[in-house]
């Protein structure tokens, strides 16, 4: 009895971390989607599952060819390439979707070159990628990107924002609860009880007057060509 409430707590855990680490992950990419006029072009890379969600929902009550594309032909994309090498057409799409996934491209630079030659003149990219953040998929996590770095990559747009995903303790009690789960027996039930007992509630409430724009878990990307 005791070990299946456990499972439960911690499955509810994990659920609700994973919310929690996702924090603002998707407000530009549902902002740009609903903001589209019919007829225009989406191509999503290496995001299906809730990305593809997101934007489904962003885009009721729209008519807009929306594409996926995955390097895994397992995910089931719509079209097979690799972001380094795409079998489009110059400026043939007005919106290029990259969440969470330029980390995993061995070389970084060919994607967005090839992104900015897929993009139409005034074509949005929407891109997000981890900077404070456990390594996942391992193996395939090949990079952490600064914000000076994100701009560097995308210096022949003429338009970027770039923003922080989240504050300096919102980072910590992400980088928490991420890096539990993915531990020990023992660290998972220390995970449940912190968790429980709202330590990074109160930890947000101790530390509210700390500010830095230099700790974030990952930023959010908006680039015009």
């Amino acid at each position: 009895m005791l070990y299946n409430l456990r499972k439960k707590l911690y499955s509810n855990f994990a659920k609700r971390s994973k919310v929690f680490s996702r924090k603002n992950l998707y407000s530009d990419l549902i902002e740009v989607i609903s903001s589209l006029p019919d007829g225009s072009s989406v191509l999503n890379i290496g995001s299906g599952g809730e990305v593809a969600n997101v934007i489904v929902n962003a885009s009721k009550g729209k008519i807009l060819r929306i594409v996926s594309m995955d390097i895994d032909v397992n995910r089931g994309p719509d079209v097979v390439a690799d972001v380094c090498a795409m079998p489009f057409q110059s400026e043939s799409w007005d919106v290029v979707i990259l969440i969470e996934v330029l980390e995993h491209v061995q070389e970084p630079w060919k994607a967005v070159e090839e992104i900015y030659r897929v993009l139409k003149k005034n074509g949005r990219l929407v891109l997000t990628t981890p900077f404070i953040y456990p390594i996942h998929d391992v193996e395939h996590d090949y990079y952490r990107y600064t914000k000076h770095g994100l701009r560097f990559l995308l210096k022949e747009f003429k338009e970027v924002t770039v923003a922080e995903r989240n504050n300096y303790i919102e980072s910590i009690n992400v980088l928490f609860v991420r890096s539990i789960a993915d531990s020990s027996e023992r660290a998972r039930i220390l995970a449940l009880v912190c968790y429980y007992s709202g330590f990074c509630f109160f930890n947000s409430i101790l530390w509210a007057g700390i500010r830095s724009r230099n700790l974030t878990t990952g930023y959010r990307v908006l680039a015009v060509k």
